[in-house]
This record gives structure tokens, sequence and C-alpha cells, in this order.
């Protein structure tokens, strides 16, 4: 009789872990990572475009090679027109975490089988568990969401920094 191993839960749950794991690790090249891995980019900028680059700055003028180098790669670009002339912006941006406390209070029905109301200053949702009728508790509860950020802009007008903001 052959037998024949069934991979067990740990296992999957070991795969799925690493997996998650590793999805979550981004990368983001430092700007000395960036000028070693585009060397051609670095070489074919201005002189004054190096030494801001190098820098991590941006200066009116530089190339949006220059400024990839300088600053990564943009989380968004947006291509437009105004006053007569195209423009693109690339926006720097990150995920900022924001904190909330609420204060919840429960009060229930039934033997402990029924379900319980739940209530609180940030709304209102039902559990699973049932309390002994009358009051049931009160806690605080913490939640963590994170919310898009920009905190730098370039604006290109013939493929030349023509204005930017950084946040300070």
């Amino acid at each position: 009789m052959k037998h024949t191993l069934k991979p067990s839960l740990l296992w999957y749950a070991l795969v799925a872990t690493c997996c998650l794991l590793s999805s979550c690790a981004t990368h983001k090249p430092t700007r000395e990572q960036r000028i070693t891995e585009h060397r051609d980019l670095y070489d074919g900028l201005k002189s004054k475009e190096k030494i801001a680059v190098n820098q991590g700055k941006i200066i009116e003028g530089m190339s949006k090679d220059g400024v990839f180098l300088s600053m990564g790669a943009p989380s968004k670009q947006v291509e437009g027109f105004q006053n007569g002339s195209s423009f693109d912006r690339w926006y720097y941006g990150y995920l900022r975490p924001v904190y909330r406390t609420g204060f919840s209070t429960s009060y229930g029905y039934g033997r402990g089988f029924g379900r319980g109301f739940r209530g609180g200053f940030h709304g209102h949702g039902y559990s699973r568990r049932g309390f002994h009728g009358g009051f049931g508790g009160f806690g605080f509860s913490n939640s963590v969401r994170y919310v898009p950020s920009v905190y730098a802009t370039v604006t290109f007008k013939n493929e030349r920094v023509d204005s930017w903001s950084r946040k300070r």
C-alpha cells in the first residue's frame, strides 16, 4: 500500500505567511542606488543638476531624469494644459496613519444565547455574543487607517522643472 503525505494545515499557514510578508515588503531604492543603477542618466545631466541630485534637491530647469534620480519614481503623474501650454505634474506621496480611539457601551437580552446590541460613539453594530440582560459593559477600541497624503509635487513644462513644492 502506497502512502502519500498530505500537506498539513501548518504547512499551508507557513506558506501563506511567507507570501504575505514578502508581498508587504516594499523596496524603495535610495538616491545612491538609483544613481548606480541608472548611471547613463546621471552621466547625461548638467553639472549643476548632478550637484542637486547628490544633495536630493530639485532646481528650476532640471530634467525629468534629474528629478527621478533625486526623488525617485512619482506616486502619480498628471498631464494637463494651462495658460496656453501643456504640462506634466508628478506627485510624491505616502500613506499617513490616522489613529482613532472610541468608547462603546453594550447591553443585551436573553440568557447569553441572543444577539446583543452594541452602541458607541463610532457607530452601531451587533455582536454575536449575547448578554444576561441589562447593562453589559463598556470599553475602548482603537483603530488605525491609512490616508494617502502628498509630500511633494513637481511641475514640468517642455520636459524641464517649471515649479515644485515640498512639505517641510
